[in-house]
């Protein structure tokens, strides 16, 4: 059995999430701010009719919970709009890479070193030639403020 991936990359890192959850990429959005939402949450876009909760990748990937500044909305952000079971998700990434059709095999459990929200977020990875992408359970990312979810201590290896 294969499994589809689209890649793409925030702050460096190779991610990816299931293709058959992919909806569209998109280079603008605009964004409505949700008050009291988590600091990775943006706020709130319209994509032709449906909502999509916007979310900063690169702020919800920090490992720790931090003042809240306001991320940085520019025209030509990349968006990759992804259905999940928490409704659709507007993902804000810096780049946008490639499609892997990868055996089912080749998936591998996320790395145990992964610390804060990566660790949560990361269920899986597939070395690639190049590099190694880190699978994103999209359903993990929390939508209301929750600073447990950013702090990583002993009960959350156990």
């Amino acid at each position: 059995m294969l499994n589809t991936y689209m890649s793409f990359r925030v702050s460096g890192l190779l991610l990816g999430v299931p293709a058959e959850q992919v909806i569209e990429v998109s280079r603008s959005a605009e964004l409505t701010r949700l008050p009291q939402s988590a600091d990775h949450v943006l706020g709130l876009i319209n994509l032709r009719g449906a909502l999509a909760v916007g979310i900063d990748m690169a702020s919800c990937l920090k490992s720790e919970v931090t003042v809240f500044e306001q991320p940085v909305h520019k025209e030509s952000d990349l968006w990759v709009f992804a259905q999940t079971s928490q409704g659709l998700l507007g993902l804000k990434v810096d780049d946008v890479c490639d499609i892997h059709t990868v055996p089912q095999v080749d998936l591998g459990p996320a790395p145990v070193s992964l610390k804060g929200a990566l660790g949560r977020i990361v269920c899986g990875t597939v070395p690639l030639p190049s590099a190694l992408l880190h699978v994103l359970a999209l359903n993990e990312i929390p939508l209301q403020a929750d600073a447990r979810f950013f702090n990583s201590t002993l009960e959350d290896t156990r």
